[in-house]
């Protein structure tokens, strides 16, 4: 097969696991989804970008970046500020810029072979809804770049959930969510959160990973956990 049309053929088939799964997928993503494809499989050549850079292995990408937005929906959250933080190759980010294309999504990424292709699929997709920082997490928090705070944080393998819990806690809006990606089921993964905050909404990821994504409203006591470093201090990712 060739490239496209072994990219049409998993694209097809996400399609078929989102409407199996609940998951949101509209017709109209498909061109950019195609071309999100085929640019991770060019880029590839140049750099360690994802795991599996096959159609097969961005569509598990896409299909997680999709549940991610349905235990939004579940949570009964507006996305209005979203950041996607350690971003990596973006395809979170990317994939909920598309399916909230009336929400600001701030991709955090310190990497530059990382942070050059985000800004280069951003440009190729026409995503005028994403915007980029090349920081670390702590090197964005002192600009402020979310006065108001996070209705959604994302940050897919970065920390371990209880240290990503305290790091997003100071990030969020008042019913702002952080998501937590994990091992499946969806009610183990459920499970072993509940003692960090109120799981509002959690779904398997369709595919053959056993991957689940939880939706999570922290407790107070998660939130003055985490203390964020003066500027000129010394501070982790």
């Amino acid at each position: 097969m060739t490239e496209p049309e072994l990219i049409a053929l998993e694209l097809a088939g996400l399609q078929a696991d989102c409407a199996a799964a609940g998951l949101p997928f509209d017709l109209a993503w498909l061109p950019r989804l195609a071309a999100l494809c085929h640019l991770v499989a060019q880029e590839a050549r140049h750099q360690n970008l994802v795991g599996d850079p096959s159609p097969a292995g961005v569509r598990t990408h896409i299909a997680e970046a999709l549940t991610t937005a349905a235990v939004v929906a579940g949570a009964g959250v507006t996305p209005r500020v979203v950041a996607d933080i350690g971003a990596g190759a973006g395809l979170e980010a990317l994939v909920l810029a598309l399916a909230w294309p009336t929400a600001t999504i701030t991709a955090i990424e310190p990497r530059r072979l990382r942070a050059e292709f985000i800004v280069a699929a951003v440009a190729a997709l026409g995503l005028p809804n994403v915007e980029f920082v090349r920081a670390t997490l702590h090197g964005a928090v002192p600009h402020r770049l979310w006065p108001k705070g996070l209705d959604v944080a994302t940050a897919r393998a970065v920390w371990p959930a209880p240290e990503w819990m305290v790091k997003a806690a100071p990030l969020l809006a008042e019913q702002g969510v952080a998501i937590v990606h994990g091992r499946g089921p969806a009610e183990a993964l459920g499970a072993q959160l509940v003692l960090l905050g109120a799981v509002a909404a959690v779904a398997d990821v369709p595919g053959p990973h056993g991957h689940a994504v939880a939706a999570v409203r922290l407790g107070p006591a998660v939130a003055h956990a985490q203390r964020i470093p003066a500027r000129g201090q010394p501070a982790g990712a």
